[in-house]
């Protein structure tokens, strides 16, 4: 998650390699299923007649790229603009554009449930019924304005050179007793989110605050062993590869996941008292410039086909109906049943009042200075 990185993909996807690979599907039309509504091949025509749709997201385009190239392949007449510029970025941007009446994007995708359920409260987001919302858990939507796509739980990312499987802690009590036992060991080798600067890394600290007796009392112990924090996945990735920390907690389990299978030296793991688990939340923009452009493309990433494609790049589905180690029930039994989804509703949209957030960083502070 760069947030920087922006990146334009356009009928110009279907590169030779593309087109070689996938001749078929690369000029399959679009057929509307069955139980859209009978007026929604409409919407599709003015969707290609707007031509275009932009995106903001969290989601780099590497985890999207299937989801991307089948979009574009079922509307080769719309130019996906991708802009990852994650989580804070993204809510940032949309509430600048609001405020100055030049609103740039079609669709907001981030994993900061708490920052795009408060634009459904602030009035920035328009509502649509997606049809797809028949398949749809009912936690995963919000008055018709925002939509859960995937369900993703914290983990535990560890370098296996410093941290041998078996000594990676499996419940918070047992990461709190290690970072007080081995702290002198530990000292500047363990890192997470930082709260302040990443809206997933705040998603994910105030849910186990909530639900783990003993949250403060980790970061405390996490603040006496130097504990490290940062603002993207990215960044902990690479600590954990290069072996410059040894553990790093509340990481994105999905990505963490996808990671794992490129690089040797470091796996995954679960806190199994409780595992909070997000979906990247998708909303529409009131005044979003290609309106109809954003609706297929949030009505293709929950259809079945766009799920299975997502859950390919190691990004687990929202829907029932998708299996496999990627699927809603194969993510439950990968953590050990204890998997606790944050629901898409109003109370998650309360999480980032400012009273709330205030108190919350307030007591991070005091915590990581022991």
């Amino acid at each position: 998650m760069n947030p920087t990185r922006r990146s334009v993909l356009s009928a110009a996807i279907a590169m030779p390699t593309l087109a070689a690979a996938r001749p078929v599907l690369a000029q399959a039309p679009f057929a509307v299923p069955a139980f859209y509504p009978a007026d929604y091949a409409a919407m599709v025509e003015a969707a290609r007649k707007e031509g275009r749709v932009s995106i903001y997201t969290s989601t780099d385009s590497a985890q999207a790229q299937g989801l991307l190239e089948a979009f574009k392949a079922a509307h080769p007449m719309i130019v996906v603009d991708w802009n990852d510029l994650g989580t804070n970025g993204s809510f940032n941007r949309v509430i600048s554009e609001a405020a100055a009446n030049q609103v740039g994007s079609d669709l907001v995708w981030t994993s900061a449930m708490d920052q795009l359920l408060s634009l459904v409260e602030r009035g920035l987001t328009q509502p649509y019924r997606s049809p797809e919302i028949v398949h749809l858990p009912a936690w995963a939507s919000y008055r018709d304005h925002a939509y859960g796509t995937t369900v993703e739980p914290a983990a535990v990312l560890f370098n296996k050179t410093l941290m041998p499987e078996n000594t990676v802690p499996k419940s918070h009590a047992e990461l709190l007793a290690m970072l007080r036992d081995r702290r002198t060991e530990l000292r500047g080798k363990v890192g997470t989110f930082d709260p302040e600067k990443s809206g997933t890394g705040f998603l994910y600290h105030t849910a186990v605050q909530r639900n783990v007796p003993e949250f403060w009392e980790i970061i405390k112990a996490f603040g006496a062993a130097g504990g490290k924090v940062y603002s993207s996945s990215g960044q902990m990735r690479e600590k954990a590869v290069s072996g410059e920390h040894a553990l790093l907690f509340n990481v994105i389990g999905s990505y963490a996941m996808e990671w794992v299978r490129h690089s040797q030296n470091i796996g995954v793991a679960f806190l199994a008292d409780y595992v909070p688990a997000f979906s990247r939340v998708a909303i529409i923009p009131k005044g979003a410039p290609h309106p109809n452009a954003g609706k297929i493309f949030l009505d293709f990433m929950l259809s079945l086909a766009g799920q299975k494609l997502m859950s390919e790049r190691q990004v687990p589905s929202v829907r029932s109906d998708v299996e496999g180690p990627m699927s809603l029930g194969g993510i439950t039994r990968l953590v050990g049943g204890k998997l606790q989804v944050i629901p898409v509703n109003a109370e998650t949209a309360s999480y980032l009042e400012t009273r709330t957030r205030v108190e919350f960083i307030r007591e991070w502070r005091r915590a990581l200075q022991g």
